[in-house]
């Protein structure tokens, strides 16, 4: 059996890589000469993101291909690297640093980069040609869309047994760039108006995000508003995810109106567990959610398709017009409760058909066996 090596173990590496069901090829954990300092300096404090997304091991790692997320690696080893907005993800590293590993996606040992939607492949392409124009053509010939792979919670929407009142989810560590308070303001108007709803919200409530510009006076409006809508509203600051996966199979609907994301996970998570999501139209979530699937509302995007939050007058702007998109939306939902039930079908169908765990990981298999044809010494252990 052949061997996967990737260089760490975080969520995204776990999700679309070391997790899948490979029939032969295993995963295993190497270690190069980045390991100690990251290590460091994450016991230190936040790893800044150079050092998490690089990669040299000399080509001693025993593995016959390396497979990455957002990193570029300087291996002689052939490696493939996946990522969600763009790469080389360095931070704010000078222009000629950021060449550096241009050129090893350029170079003859990067066999493949592999963009989780096409939004990010959009992104890519034009930094690419923007910035690095001689390099673009060999890199963009390697570039191809793979969306992460999801399990299904339920088989079928028969499986779901939900809370008897109509009950919505939002989850989120960073509320704000979530859309959390233009929810929370939408549902104020929304019980005054007499509707009967429960709102369930896993979120720390993290201000200072960097879309919106949260301060901590809007974290105090928020427990404030939490506090004071307690039995509508179920608040927790964190929950183990398989608490949050329980939480999806007995709500209706889930919500997540956000103003900046690289993906959107909790958007396949919900749709797996037979609960259509409202979201924005934002990065990604226009390829894996619609309005047959849930709920869409427009906002105004910048140039990498995030809402456009470029001054103050336009946050508030962006917030108002949130707000009343989902005031109308969760009306609707209460005014016609049968649309939840077809989006929920059409969610997990569009689960089992397109983000398959088991497809994901044969299509890989064959992406590994294709790029390893072209290796002319196997490796050694």
């Amino acid at each position: 059996m052949k061997v996967i090596g990737i260089h760490h173990e975080g969520y995204p590496t776990l999700r679309n890589i070391a997790q899948l069901p490979f029939t032969h090829y295993k995963v295993k954990r190497v270690y190069d000469m980045f390991t100690l300092p990251r290590y460091l300096s994450f016991k230190l404090g936040e790893t800044p993101d150079w050092l998490l997304n690089i990669h040299q091991d000399f080509g001693i790692s025993n593995c016959d291909i390396l497979h990455f997320f957002n990193t570029v690696s300087f291996s002689p080893k052939p490696w493939i690297t996946t990522f969600e907005t763009a790469v080389p993800r360095w931070g704010d590293l000078p222009k000629h640093i950021q060449e550096l590993g241009v050129k090893q996606l350029q170079g003859e040992h990067c066999r493949q980069i592999i963009a989780l939607s096409e939004s990010a492949k959009q992104i890519q392409t034009k930094l690419l040609k923007t910035h690095f124009p001689a390099c673009a053509d060999e890199i963009l010939a390697k570039l191809c869309v793979m969306h992460p792979p999801q399990k299904l919670g339920l088989q079928s929407i028969a499986e779901k047994h939900a809370f008897e009142e109509l009950s919505f989810i939002f989850v989120g560590a960073d509320f704000f760039r979530k859309g959390g308070k233009a929810m929370l303001e939408a549902f104020a108007e929304f019980w005054a108006q007499g509707f009967n709803a429960h709102l369930y919200v896993v979120s720390s409530l993290k201000a200072g995000d960097y879309a919106t510009h949260a301060t901590q006076e809007d974290v105090l409006w928020v427990e404030k508003f939490l506090k004071t809508h307690q039995g509508k509203i179920f608040h927790f600051h964190t929950l183990p995810n398989s608490d949050v996966l329980a939480l999806l199979q007995r709500c209706h609907v889930a919500i997540l109106p956000s103003f900046a994301d690289t993906y959107g996970y909790f958007v396949l998570e919900a749709q797996a567990n037979a609960c259509p999501v409202i979201t924005t139209d934002i990065r990604a979530f226009p390829e894996i959610n619609n309005q047959e699937t849930g709920w869409v509302l427009h906002v105004e995007k910048d140039e990498f398709g995030n809402a456009k939050m470029d001054t103050p007058e336009r946050c508030i702007a962006q917030q108002e017009n949130l707000r009343v998109q989902i005031l109308a939306t969760i009306q609707n939902i209460v005014q016609n409760p049968i649309s939840i039930q077809a989006k929920a079908e059409q969610s997990l169908l569009r689960i089992k058909k397109e983000h398959c765990p088991v497809i994901r990981a044969r299509e890989l298999e064959q992406l590994y066996d294709s790029v390893l044809l072209h290796v002319v010494a196997p490796a050694t252990y």
